[in-house]
Formats: structure tokens, sequence, C-alpha cells
């Protein structure tokens, strides 16, 4: 699970950017393109979601597609919560148990529910975010984090390393 605004891409839009997707797409933070895209690979069981709390999911589908050179059917997801729930709804945490539950349907579909987990649990979740409290409420509920400095962005791939 991945941040978007400061941390997959170099700027912050707010969740709101008024652009095309062809004009966002660029500032993908080359560390991001490089790994996503490995991720992305077909003989690769790793996948992704963008946890944002952007109005504009399509947008940042697209933005992805873009940038990543991958066609519409890549396994990724953009899980986008709505700041106007009740606060207790909308956090990274939900994000991410969201985005579990997603990946979890979406491994039973692919292999019919044979040789499928019972489920995933937060050790098999990655949460990379600019953001020190959502990787600290993460982190305090068993997910392994990263805390991207968007001023030192070279050191993501050494961080990566550090956790295997």
């Amino acid at each position: 699970a991945i941040d978007f605004d400061l941390t997959i891409i170099d700027i912050h839009t707010g969740g709101n950017w008024q652009g095309l997707a062809e004009e966002l797409a660029p500032q993908v933070r080359p560390e991001f393109r490089c790994f996503l895209q490995s991720c992305c690979l077909p003989d690769e069981k790793i996948m992704f979601v963008i946890a944002t709390f952007s109005s504009q999911p399509s947008l940042l589908q697209e933005v992805m597609q873009l940038s990543l050179g991958v066609s519409a059917n890549q396994p990724f997801h953009v899980e986008v919560f709505d700041r106007t729930l009740e606060p207790e709804m909308a956090s990274k945490q939900n994000q991410l148990n969201s985005a579990m539950e997603y990946y979890f349907h979406q491994q039973m579909a692919g292999e019919n529910g044979k040789n499928a987990p019972e489920c995933l649990t937060p050790r098999q979740v990655l949460l990379i975010d600019d953001d020190a409290n959502n990787i600290g409420i993460a982190h305090q509920n068993g997910f392994r984090t990263v805390l991207f400095d968007p001023e030192e962005p070279e050191d993501l791939l050494r961080q990566l390393q550090e956790l295997s």
C-alpha cells in the first residue's frame, strides 16, 4: 500500500488535480516507477494499492498506467476514502484493511479458491508513506512500514532492502 501525494509523486495535489493525467504522470518519482514496474512483471505475485484520500481515483489509475506503461488490467487498485465520512472511518488504517480484503478476494477469485490463504495478515502488507503518524499507527497494528522521506527519495531502495 503506497501513499500518492508526496510519496509516489513529488508534488501535493490536494486530491484535486485540475490537469490531465498526461500532465501528472511525469511527477511520478523514478524510484517508484522502477519499483512498481517490477511489481507488475508477469511472474511477480506482488500487488499494490494506492492508499489515498483523493477524490479522483480514475485519474490516479490513469496516471499509474501511463507512468508504468501497463494496461488497464494490471494488478493494482486505487483505494480511496472520503474524508467527509465519520472521522474513525477516514483513516489510512481503514484503507489498509480494505486493501487486504480487496486483494484477498482477488486472490480467491484468481485461484478459484484453490491453494489461496484463509486471509491476509498485516505482516503481509507493506505501507510506504511520507506521513510519520500513518506509519506509526500502521506499525502498531502489525503492518510492515517504510517512512518515505520526500527529501531523500533515493533512500527508498535501501529501506526496502533492509526489510528482507
